[in-house]
């Protein structure tokens, strides 16, 4: 796995609690890889003027046909209005027939190190491939929802080691679409 250096946002200095969301699409061939990468990089150019943005890494792991970021928010709404941009919304579009996307949040304090969010995130990519799989029927542990855009499944999972609040997961698939009739443009 990859790394970029961390970029950070105007809220860097941020204390208290902040909501992590980590992003992995796996691309269907390795042709659509380089244009999903170059795209990461053209949205982490703006993150210094990103509202509600603490910072973020943008990550690789080529032989896997794999990319995404860990990025960290002030809160859900500064998440959300950053999905609403149309760069980010433009991306998305491109993007969602040419590979799978898994998106996953939690909260942690601000105070935690760097390299133990980059910890959480590697343990994450580790998770079968199919932990997100759509549930059959509607549960309490899952919620379809629209959040800026597409449907989007909700799932909440146990607390993550070191005392990380739970990880809550998302995922945008066509199944999930047409489970809840809510389109698939962003």
């Amino acid at each position: 796995m990859l790394w970029s250096k961390w970029k950070a946002g105007p809220q860097a200095d941020v204390s208290g609690r902040v909501l992590v969301s980590f992003t992995d699409f796996t691309a269907n061939g390795f042709l659509d890889l380089p244009g999903a990468v170059r795209a990461g990089f053209a949205l982490r150019a703006a993150w210094p003027r990103m509202p509600g943005a603490v910072g973020m890494w943008l990550w690789t792991a080529p032989l896997q046909k794999r990319c995404g970021s860990l990025s960290v928010w002030t809160d859900e709404a500064a998440l959300r209005a950053f999905v609403r941009t149309p760069a980010h919304v433009a991306i998305v579009r491109a993007y969602r027939e040419r590979g799978t996307m898994h998106s996953r949040m939690w909260s942690v304090d601000a105070s935690l190190h760097r390299s133990e969010l980059r910890d959480l995130a590697e343990e994450d990519m580790s998770l079968p491939p199919n932990r997100n799989c759509c549930p059959s029927d509607a549960s309490s542990a899952a919620m379809h929802r629209r959040v800026g855009g597409p449907a989007f499944v909700r799932d909440e999972l146990p607390p993550r080691p070191g005392g990380a609040a739970p990880v809550t997961s998302f995922q945008t698939p066509a199944s999930a679409s047409q489970a809840t009739g809510h389109d698939r443009d962003a």
